[in-house]
């Protein structure tokens, strides 16, 4: 049986690595702001520079990657860690 979903539909992402890093306090009840760039696509592998700034400037940045899974393969893998 086919889907009646285009081909691109079955897919999302997965994040598989976070690293940020804090560099100046933000006072309690101040906005922060998260910007995200993608700087390369490898394969299925994407990495993002991750930028936080506060109304007054920088206040962190990392960077993020992610994987493209098939979200229907992704699920029933997850599924069969409940036995």
């Amino acid at each position: 049986m086919s889907s009646p979903l285009p081909h691109w539909w079955r897919w999302g992402s997965v994040g598989t690595k976070l690293e940020l890093e804090h560099t100046a306090p933000t006072p309690v009840g101040m906005t922060v702001t998260c910007e995200s760039e993608l700087t390369a696509v490898e394969g299925r592998k994407l990495v993002f520079k991750v930028s936080l700034y506060d109304e007054k400037g920088p206040v962190g940045g990392g960077v993020h990657e992610r994987f493209v899974v098939n979200d229907a393969k992704f699920a029933a893998k997850a599924e069969s860690k409940k036995g």
